[in-house]
């Protein structure tokens, strides 16, 4: 604060530790007196130099929050600097020496007990033993680690009860020993059980109200501080706070069962709560360290209320919320979400999901890190009012149909009840359903009106508002201005199934009157009466004029003064459906035009193929007596995009063919038929447009002979034999047989099938060469020697032979041999063996 040429320094709440971390700090303070930068930067800062004093020093400081910059011991609370720099500039100097007015028993510092549990708030406790000297006489601390005692401040207390807690929060760097002393200077207790930076805490019991307690307190290492492990100083800080509190049993909402009871409520209403001295509970940590949680309950009025927990200063709040089975304390808790998404001092929300209204849920509380730190937040339950309803039926401004008229709106989030109110031809003032809890409610209404009605969705939190409200009236319904199909005055095709008559609903209307004629009307049939649907099925229609009428209809009475419709069928070409199929004489060439000017309908549905949803035409034609196999071509269409099928007489599927595209080939090459055989192909288009051109051609079927010969066995024979069978065609055949007794070559023969086509072929019988036998003798040697051979050789015929060979032994004399083929043809030879002369 600047004040004319004095510039003021005011400190409000300076708390630089709090013992639960290792960590320094640092502050700057002050303007350069000498120059600036633009823009202003750490260097241009003229820093406090030294504590408690009006020492500035303008040195800059080499990097941000070090150097003569950098403060590390934390002004008083509340307490304020006055710079003036006319007159009361101190420059740089030697920072002034002294012992801390505590540096002796005698002067040891008073320490008021806090009767509220430990500190939550540190102004006023902080104290420094920097400069402080050894004190002699004093017992040596028991601790495990005594530490080295060469800088130990006094303070003192009076006992208000016989269990007191002494806590020492230590600045970083600084590691406290803590020493408890009575009157007598007697030790009682002391602890060094933790590293520096972090608190030291002396439980001390049976005490004696109203004696004076001495505490002396000073860092383990030798001098009065280290180095602090992380932060932002470069030396070490030789502060610390002391508190001095009475013990304080636990809250009585340390567990579960003693749970505060909250009121939920549509805005937030912080109840106040407090961990100090709480204890942990024994169910399972879903984050953090639940040594400290303390536990609260609520009933939910919604399926979805917010718990929200506001940590307070130097508190961090974990938020835990339960289920129980039974909905007490004693139930199988089950965790419904864990919560710690800010960090010291910040909110904590649970957004609750699917609860059961009316069950009670409970909530655990407790600092994120060990202990209870400052131990304060408050927790709230909130939850909001349902919105107004929507999704009326009746509709606003509809109108009824029934005098039992059921009224229903959507389910409303967070609704437990609803408020329905209703009255004829005025406000909807009448309360007819309080609170009920489904969404329909079923009024009795008379004609001739008009009803309001208003549904306020409402819970435990209140009811919705600014809900509007709801008409309908109870009329007889009006006519309907013009049907949906057929179109009044329209043409339609002359269908293949039944035409389907539709119109739109009418309001208010439960049934509806069809009256139907031929001719150009008036209507005067009643083909359907109080029908519920709004389409009627008149039937296959012909070719001519028809009217029809529908009369709305309701409790309230019939519709009056309704005209007819009218509409003309126009008859399909041939060829439309199956039964109208266009006859074509095979070889057949034809072409077809624009589908959509001829009321052609899509008639083909047969299951074994892609039949389109569009027009298609069917063609006939009868296979000849020698026909086997079809072909259906549409290379030469112009223009459309077609589908070609081809079926059997009954409409039997057969085979498909689809082109791809405009002007490209739908063909069936070489399809097998039955010869004498009535077919249907069908063409169907993509499209209702088009242009194409076909050919139609068949391949007849091959009827010859087949023979199987046996040749005349011996030459000059007439015993052979052709047996005929008729191949191609159907069978059976006739000029099939076996044909005996044949001589020597070539007969013809024809086969015919059973449709009359006919073959001819040739077969040639054969006969084998004359069998000869041939003898050639040779003599005795002398007369009765018997040695003489002849040697039989056979030829033509038919091989093996028999009869042949060499014949020895033989006396002089005249031989005969025959000599026998394979087939039994003999051939004969005669040979003479004669003497040779003796010498």
């Amino acid at each position: 604060m600047k004040n004319g040429n004095t510039i003021t320094f005011n400190y409000g709440t300076m708390e630089g530790f709090n013992g639960s971390s290792n960590f320094g700090f640092a502050y700057s303070v002050g303007l350069n007196g000498w120059t600036f930068t633009s823009p202003t930067t750490y260097t241009d800062l003229m820093a406090l130099r030294d504590e408690y004093t009006t020492n500035f020093d303008y040195t800059p400081a080499t990097s941000s929050n070090s150097g003569l910059n950098a403060k590390t011991y934390i002004p008083l609370c509340n307490s304020q600097y006055v710079f003036s720099p006319i007159g009361s500039y101190a420059g740089p100097g030697v920072a002034p020496t002294f012992a801390p007015g505590n540096d002796e028993i005698g002067s040891a510092t008073a320490l008021t007990v806090n009767t509220g549990g430990p500190c939550t708030s540190f102004c006023g406790t902080y104290y420094e033993s920097r400069g402080a000297t050894a004190s002699s006489g004093i017992p040596v601390c028991s601790a495990g680690s005594p530490g080295t005692p060469d800088d130990d401040v006094w303070f003192y207390f009076n006992a208000t009860t016989p269990s007191q807690t002494i806590t020492i929060r230590p600045g970083g760097g600084y590691d406290a020993v803590v020493q408890l002393l009575d009157q007598f200077m007697n030790p009682l207790y002391c602890v060094n059980a933790v590293g520096a930076g972090l608190s030291e805490v002396i439980s001390a019991t049976g005490l004696n109200p109203s004696d004076p307690y001495f505490v002396r307190v000073y860092h383990s290492g030798a001098g009065s501080s280290g180095l602090p492990t992380v932060g932002y100083t470069t030396s070490g800080i030789a502060m610390f706070s002391i508190c001095v509190n009475e013990v304080i049993p636990p809250p009585a909402n340390d567990n579960i069962c003693g749970a505060v009871g909250l009121t939920v409520g549509a805005t937030c209403t912080p109840t106040s709560g407090t961990s100090i001295t709480a204890t942990a509970s024994p169910q399972a940590v879903c984050g953090g360290t639940a040594d400290d949680d303390v536990w609260y309950s609520f009933v939910a009025p919604v399926a979805n209320p917010v718990v929200t927990v506001q940590s307070g200063t130097g508190y961090n709040a974990h938020l835990q919320v339960f289920s129980s089975s039974d909905n007490t304390c004693t139930g199988t808790l089950t965790s419904l979400g864990c919560v710690n998404s800010s960090s010291t001092g910040g909110p904590e929300t649970f957004t609750g999901s699917g609860l059961t209204i009316g069950n009670t849920y409970f909530i655990r509380i407790y600092h994120t890190a060990s202990g209870a730190a400052t131990g304060v937040f408050t927790v709230c339950v909130t939850a909001t009012v349902p919105s107004c309803a929507s999704g009326f039926s009746p509709a606003n401004g509809a109108n009824a149909s029934s005098t039992t008229q059921t009224l229903s709106w959507s389910a409303v989030s967070g609704a437990t009840g609803y408020d329905v109110y209703l009255d004829p031809n005025a406000p909807a003032t009448t309360l007819v359903s309080p609170n009920q809890a489904g969404t329909t409610y079923v009024a009795t209404v008379a004609g001739g009106n008009t009803y309001n009605w208003l549904v306020i969705a409402k819970n435990a939190i209140g009811d919705a508002t600014g809900c509007t409200e709801i008409s309908f009236t109870t009329n007889a319904p009006a006519c309907i201005a013009s049907p949906s199909s057929p179109s009044d005055a329209g043409t339609s095709c002359e269908s293949v199934s039944s035409t389907t008559l539709s119109w739109p609903s009418a309001s208010g209307a439960s049934g509806y009157d069809v009256y139907f004629d031929a001719g150009a009307g008036p209507a005067m049939t009643l083909v359907s009466p109080n029908q519920v649907g709004t389409t009627y099925a008149a039937g296959i229609l012909g070719a001519g004029s028809y009217a029809w009428k529908v009369v709305p209809k309701n409790d309230f009475g019939d519709a009056s003064g309704c005209s007819d419709w009218t509409f003309t069928v126009t008859p399909a070409p041939a060829g439309d459906v199956m039964g109208t199929a266009i006859a074509v004489t095979l070889p057949a060439t034809g072409t077809g035009d624009n589908f959509s000017s001829n009321c052609w309908h899509d008639d083909y549905t047969t299951a074994n193929t892609n039949g389109r949803s569009t027009p298609d035409v069917y063609y006939t034609f009868t296979t000849g007596p020698c026909d086997n196999a079809v072909t259906i071509d549409l290379s030469a269409d112009i223009s459309a995009d077609t589908y070609l099928h081809l079926l059997d007489a009954g409409g039997n599927w057969i085979a498909s063919d689809d082109d791809g595209g405009a002007s490209a080939t739908s063909l069936l090459s070489n399809i097998p038929v039955t010869a004498n055989t009535t077919y249907i192909f069908v063409i169907e288009t993509y499209s209702s447009e088009g242009t194409y051109a076909f050919s139609v051609t068949t391949t007849a079927s091959t009827v010859a002979p087949s023979f199987t010969v046996t040749n005349v066995t011996c030459n000059g024979a007439n015993d052979g034999v052709i047996v005929v069978t008729g191949t191609g065609g159907v069978a059976p055949y006739t000029g099939e047989g076996t044909f005996s007794g044949l001589a020597p070559g070539s007969y013809s023969y024809t086969v015919t099938d059973v449709n009359g086509c006919a073959g001819s072929g040739s077969a040639t019988i054969t006969e084998p060469t004359a069998l000869s036998a041939a003898c050639t003798p040779t003599n005795e040697n002398f007369p009765g020697s018997n040695d003489g051979t002849v040697t039989v050789v056979a030829s033509g015929g038919t091989t093996p032979y028999s009869g042949d060979g060499l014949f020895s032994g033989l006396a002089a004399g005249t031989y005969t041999y025959t000599v026998t083929d394979f087939n039994g043809c003999t051939s004969s030879c005669t040979a003479t063996v004669g003497t040779n002369c003796v010498p």
